[in-house]
């Protein structure tokens, strides 16, 4: 048997949400499979039917599947009949043999009863990251984690630098709701309660793990009809969305990043708080083929990583030649090293029925696949500089500097 290095089907330690704290944390029920009485018996003895045990069981889970993770926990306390319905349910069945730590984050998080069980086996069974493909300028990218706040499946750089992925604290809505003047709309929100954990504690040092919160995703947040938000509300909900980001790659120490800010001393719009608030409501998600037989977490391509490793190095070096008079990154050195981030973060399907899948897509969409993907590289083998081919070859350790990842293909 391979060890969870070397197997691609098991996720290293990332900066999210910790797998295995989840088990202990929150236990499912589905392991006490025998019990003292036949299904349909109550404790009385007595044999006793329901209506439910009367439909169709084809038409019992047409209906139980479009109820949220919630409600379907909660049901499977409710007698044996219903549990059986639900273990036999192919969306739950699939859910727990193959993501079962993202069905106890939503429940450990307070989330549950605003996702809907066939959005999370939708999710499941679909390789593309939501975000990208929603996005002003639709790309098509495998990504493995789960965005907890809508239960939809993410991409490592949307994680980190999608502004629809922003949350807000619950306690910075209340003093805005209370203004007699306020354009929200007060309706029940979905809130997400953070866990304990390290995050991005590891990337920097410095930060303090805060504690706990009740997040709101800030693109949830609903208006009253006719009215938008005033300045003083998006500000303390968006922040100052005047100030141009700069993307980063979740993964990477901050220290190991080169300097790409456009001013001097800038302030990027999301706080330390607010970035770990966005790695706090992410859960590795691995891809399900068709067959229902084998999952896949996807890995990152070596070329790409070792690519955005050199331009930060390249730029770095620059900006120390310079240091009696700091120089600011261009415009094409930013798009550069941006493109380099973007790409570095990028996951590729390695198992064979998933490449299968894949070869079933347009050209763009077969590049999720890590053979497709590694056959452009050869492509542009004769157009790379030699200095590049020079420093490719003194490298020797691994591809990214980060806490223990080797899903590297």
């Amino acid at each position: 048997m391979s060890c969870t290095c070397c197997d691609l089907t098991t996720p290293s330690f990332e900066p999210f949400i910790d797998p295995y704290s989840l088990d202990l944390l929150c236990p499912l029920d589905n392991q006490k499979k025998t019990f003292k009485l036949t299904v349909g018996t109550p404790r009385s003895g007595s044999p006793r039917k329901s209506r439910l045990q009367d439909l169709p069981i084809e038409l019992y889970h047409n209906c139980l599947q479009y109820l949220d993770v919630g409600s379907i926990t909660t049901l499977r306390s409710i007698s044996q009949t219903t549990r059986s319905a639900i273990d036999s349910l192919l969306q739950y069945k699939v859910l727990y043999e193959h993501a079962s730590n993202a069905l106890r984050a939503c429940l450990r998080t307070g989330i549950a009863p605003h996702i809907p069980l066939i959005r999370l086996h939708r999710a499941l069974t679909t390789m593309e990251c939501h975000y990208c493909k929603t996005s002003e300028t639709p790309s098509i990218n495998f990504s493995s984690y789960l965005s907890l706040h809508t239960g939809y499946r993410t991409c490592l750089f949307c994680v980190r630098n999608n502004p629809r992925l922003k949350s807000t604290e619950f306690k910075t809505l209340m003093p805005l709701c209370t203004n007699p003047r306020s354009s929200i709309h007060m309706t029940p929100l979905p809130i997400l309660r953070t866990l304990p954990g390290l995050y991005n504690t590891r990337l920097d040092p410095g930060h303090v793990p805060p504690p706990p919160a009740n997040l709101v995703l800030c693109s949830a947040i609903p208006t009253k009809p006719g009215r938008s938000f005033s300045e003083q509300e998006r500000k303390a909900i968006f922040g100052n969305e005047d100030i141009p980001a700069v993307v980063h790659h979740p993964l990477v120490k901050a220290c190991n990043e080169s300097n790409i800010n456009p001013a001097t001393n800038y302030i990027g719009p999301d706080t330390p708080r607010q970035i770990t608030h966005r790695y706090a409501s992410v859960v590795s998600f691995p891809y399900v083929p068709p067959s229902k037989s084998g999952r896949d977490y996807g890995v990152f391509c070596t070329e790409c990583v070792l690519m955005m490793r050199y331009r930060e190095e390249q730029w770095t070096a620059r900006q120390r030649r310079h240091h009696w008079h700091p120089i600011l990154a261009s415009k094409e050195t930013v798009a550069r090293i941006t493109k380099a981030r973007e790409m570095a973060c990028r996951q590729y399907l390695v198992s064979e029925e998933a490449q299968n899948e894949v070869a079933k897509l347009d050209e763009e969409g077969r590049l999720m696949s890590l053979a497709a993907h590694l056959k452009t590289h050869v492509a542009v083998e004769d157009t790379v500089s030699a200095e590049w081919k020079a420093w490719r070859k003194e490298q020797k350790g691994p591809p990214l500097p980060l806490y223990h990842h080797n899903r590297f293909g």
